[in-house]
């Protein structure tokens, strides 16, 4: 039995992902402005490999639509990649019940293409909405997650 725990252990332990950065920023409670991007850095990548990027998403129940557009650009310094990525998200389905976690206030996450960083990349991630409405409410927060994958 205790060999089955340990090789279990073991086994679930290779698996992980190690988080290099989690942070949120606060979005304005009077509505998230498409010109004021959330704004991400990260120092330093301590080791080159494959990294998997999460966006994360806090709203509130008065958020209007069932879906958002996102919009991530992504900079990283010296190696010079440079990414956009558009994410176009179902946030509730055709009754208006939300598909995220949570009561009156609800967790989305929203995964991106990895991306092959050098040791030594800073990053610089900004986030921002695509939606026609200029200011949009009910976003609490948004959220990045850099996490190094199994190579």
């Amino acid at each position: 039995m205790a060999l089955f725990v340990a090789v279990t252990a073991i086994v679930a332990g290779c698996n992980r992902h190690e988080v290099l950065y989690s942070h949120y920023e606060p979005i304005d409670a009077e509505g998230w402005n498409r010109e004021d991007g959330a704004v991400f850095n990260l120092s330093s990548v301590p080791d080159s490999g494959c990294y998997a990027i999460e966006t994360g998403l806090r709203t509130y129940s008065t958020y209007p639509f069932r879906n958002l557009s996102l919009v991530v650009r992504i900079m990283a310094v010296p190696s010079g990649l440079e990414r956009n990525d558009t994410l176009n998200v179902l946030l509730a389905d055709e009754e208006g019940n939300t598909l995220g976690q949570g009561v009156s206030h609800y967790q989305y996450n929203f995964g991106l293409p990895d991306m092959n960083l050098q040791a030594g990349d800073s990053l610089h991630i900004v986030v921002t909405h695509n939606m026609r409405r200029l200011s949009l409410p009910g976003i609490s927060d948004v959220g990045i997650t850099i996490k190094k994958t199994e190579n």
